[in-house]
């Protein structure tokens, strides 16, 4: 198991911290806090304090000042135009991005949400999920925001990129899937319309409360991409049943996806309904990829374990 603590740039007491966070939002003393073991980059605890439950999501050691600023502006922009993400606290001075008096630690504090992932119960989206699911993500497409490009190794526009980084550790099958993928990667039109996108609607990023509500959380690798790529993700995560053999096909996810989208509000072009399966694709391709990469820098975590196997037999299902 990682020790999460290795994200942070902090030696001092974490009690202290957690107390200061405390502190810093008025929220009284801390009575609790367990460490969300799950997510690639930041450190997220879960604070209970005598007035709330919170989740804290301290940025990684990794991200520089810029990149910080950049996930919290997405993540205040989407909660001003009502995407359904956790509501997120301001702290004493006001500030959306709290900053940690004694470490300099970066954070943004928003309410826990009672509930679990679709990573976590194991389950795909029912239709009226779906639907749920299908809302936020036109609302995020419709977002007139551009926030500055951030490169993401696990982005579907950079996959020649990640098959040159990984083609050599990919199992034989392996490579000849990825191969065969990138013919459809190539058909990708270039001039596909390009919007803010979440880009990772994925099992472990959609919350269902135990409310009934559906969250969104982690705009980590929020960019301007085409639009499609946001329905592509979804079809070729979400809606994957890694129950192998139980799974809907990859084009008929994308049939579904793309009606429920088009349902919700959500606009497409002809050109671009024609390319989500296209986009799709090279979406599992990447999933795969991208957990071999992530093992070969020293990440043996089992969900790194849990993803690589999602993109081979994805990949199986949709060439077979």
């Amino acid at each position: 198991m990682p020790d999460f603590h290795d994200r942070l740039d902090f030696g001092g007491s974490m009690d202290e911290l957690y107390a200061r966070i405390a502190s810093g939002y008025g929220l009284g003393s801390v009575e609790a806090a367990d460490v969300i073991q799950i997510g690639f980059e930041d450190f997220n605890v879960r604070l209970r304090t005598t007035q709330d439950e919170l989740l804290v999501k301290i940025y990684s050691k990794k991200r520089d000042s810029a990149e910080i600023e950049r996930n919290a502006k997405i993540v205040q922009v989407a909660v001003e135009h009502g995407v359904n993400h956790p509501p997120v606290l301001l702290d004493k001075n006001g500030e959306f991005l709290h900053v940690d008096g004694g470490s300099g630690l970066k954070m943004i504090v928003m309410k826990f949400i009672a509930g679990k992932t679709f990573f976590d119960t194991g389950t795909l989206p029912s239709d009226e999920q779906l639907k749920q699911i299908a809302a936020q993500a036109a609302k995020i497409n419709a977002i007139e925001y551009d926030p500055p490009y951030l490169f993401d190794i696990w982005a579907i526009p950079n996959m020649k990129w990640m098959f040159d980084k990984t083609k050599d550790s990919l199992s034989i099958e392996g490579r000849e899937l990825v191969t065969k993928a990138f013919r459809y990667f190539e058909a990708i039109p270039n001039d596909l319309p390009k919007c803010l996108v979440h880009g990772d609607l994925t099992k472990t990023n959609l919350i269902v409360g135990d409310d009934g509500e559906i969250y969104v959380i982690d705009f980590s690798v929020t960019n301007t991409y085409p639009r499609i790529q946001e329905l592509a993700v979804m079809a070729a995560n979400l809606m994957f049943d890694e129950k192998q053999g139980t799974s809907l096909p990859l084009k008929v996810r994308v049939e579904r996806i793309t009606q429920a989208y088009l349902a919700a509000g959500g606009v497409l072009t002809d050109l671009e309904i024609e390319n989500v399966f296209n986009y799709a694709l090279p979406g599992v391709a990447m999933e795969y990829m991208g957990s071999v990469n992530e093992r070969l820098v020293g990440d043996t975590s089992d969900e790194i374990v849990y993803w690589e196997k999602l993109g081979f037999n994805g990949l199986k299902e949709a060439l077979s």
